[in-house]
C-alpha cells in the first residue's frame, strides 16, 4: 500500500538579505513581490517514507543545514531529497557562513521540518496510475 502526504510553508525572509544571482546589485532585498514557499511531498510504503522538499531558493541549503535537516525529520522519515527551482529571487545560499547561519535560513529550516512532520501526519492511501487522451491533438472523440 502506497501512502502520501502533502504540505506547504512559506519561508521568505524578512528584507535585508543579499539576494541569489544578483551580482552586480550591492543592496539587500527591500521587499516582497511573491512570497517562497518549501513543498514538501511524504511517500510512504513497505515501512519506509521518503520526503521529497521543493523550496523556492536559488540553490538547495549547504550540508551542515542538510544534515540538521535530516536529523530533525529522521522520526517521520527515512530518506530526504530535497531540490531547489534556482530561482534568483531568494536569498543567498553558501555551503558555510563564517558568521554562522542566518537566522532566516535556521528560521526556513525548523518550518521545513515541521512541514514533514505535518505531511508524514496526514498521510492518506494514494494510487499511482497513468491516463491517455486519444483522438487529434490530445482531444477525444465524441460519443
Amino acid at each position: 500500500m502506497l501512502r502520501a502526504g502533502v504540505e506547504r510553508v512559506e519561508i521568505t525572509p524578512s528584507t535585508g538579505v543579499p539576494l541569489w544571482g544578483f551580482s552586480d546589485r550591492k543592496s539587500p532585498a527591500t521587499g516582497t513581490l511573491d512570497p517562497l514557499y518549501a513543498r514538501v511531498l511524504v511517500l510512504e510504503a513497505g515501512g519506509r517514507s521518503l520526503a521529497l522538499v521543493t523550496l523556492d531558493l536559488g540553490r538547495p541549503f549547504g550540508p551542515t543545514s542538510l544534515a540538521w535537516l535530516r536529523n530533525a525529520t529522521r522520526a517521520d522519515v527515512s530518506f530526504l531529497i530535497v531540490a531547489a527551482t534556482h530561482t534568483h529571487s531568494a536569498p543567498v545560499v553558501q555551503d558555510d557562513y563564517p558568521n554562522g547561519t542566518p537566522a532566516w535560513e535556521t528560521a526556513a529550516l525548523e518550518k521545513i521540518a515541521k512541514a514533514v512532520g505535518e505531511a508524514h501526519k496526514h498521510l492518506t492511501n494514494v494510487q499511482i496510475g497513468t491516463g491517455y487522451a486519444g483522438g487529434r491533438n490530445g482531444l477525444c472523440p465524441p460519443n
